[in-house]
């Protein structure tokens, strides 16, 4: 395996047979491993990278920022442990009465039924079905993302102490776009061999959720992701 960049798994769209870092990717050597040893995951990590170093018995020197985490959490009560799962619980109601994740959902919806209802009545040619396994992959990835991106910018409104371009939010937001320009791509496709009248709708969809997206992050296609941005 070539040297790991490190996080490049964080904000990729996990098709590895169509990725050209799985060599330098320690997720996706996990990944392989886990198949090769039948699900054994503490076999698989060892076998990816590496095994643990020998317990002398010896104690082991704990590093400045474990030490301070440890000391955190040691003081922590359980009345603040569910004061941040409410904080959480209302965190996520808050994104999903915004208009950006009510367009996510529609559209993940009104996708899901198409693909379930239209596929098979497309034309047997290679170019719509490419496309129709981009816009089924997508699919999977792009409400998942979405949540993600709008949680951590809630988060960081809150505590105020991330980068304004470089975090995990505007990481999140910008691999969605990635996503939904290469979907919308994939229903001109469709479109282009079927004339199908509710395609062209989920294109507008798709194209409307762009748009809500880059309002609400317009630094995300600034964040450099690693290994692809480099």
């Amino acid at each position: 395996m070539s040297e790991p960049i490190d996080s490049i798994a964080e904000y990729c769209d996990r098709w590895c047979e169509r990725c050209a870092f799985t060599d330098r990717c320690s997720a996706f050597a996990v990944q392989a491993a886990i198949a090769m040893c039948d699900g054994d995951v503490e076999a698989a990590i060892e076998l990816a990278v590496g095994q643990p170093q020998p317990d002398d018995n010896s104690p082991k020197p704990v590093p400045p920022g474990q030490r301070w985490m440890d000391e955190a959490l040691a003081h922590i009560t359980e009345d603040e442990v569910d004061q941040a799962r409410r904080d959480e619980q209302l965190r996520d109601e808050r994104i999903d009465d915004t208009p950006l994740k009510t367009a996510s959902i529609e559209y993940s919806v009104l996708a899901h039924r198409w693909l379930r209802d239209q596929e098979q009545a497309l034309p047997a040619v290679s170019a719509p079905r490419s496309a129709l396994e981009i816009i089924r992959w997508d699919n999977a990835l792009i409400g998942a993302k979405l949540h993600r991106a709008l949680s951590g910018f809630n988060l960081s409104q809150e505590l105020r102490n991330d980068d304004p371009v470089e975090n995990d939010w505007n990481g999140s937001a910008k691999l969605t776009l990635l996503l939904l320009g290469r979907t919308a791509a994939a229903w001109r496709v469709v479109i282009h061999h079927t004339d199908d009248a509710d395609a062209k709708r989920l294109l507008e969809a798709a194209e409307r959720l762009t748009s809500l997206l880059e309002a609400q992050f317009p630094n995300a296609m600034k964040f450099r992701r690693p290994g692809f941005d480099a």
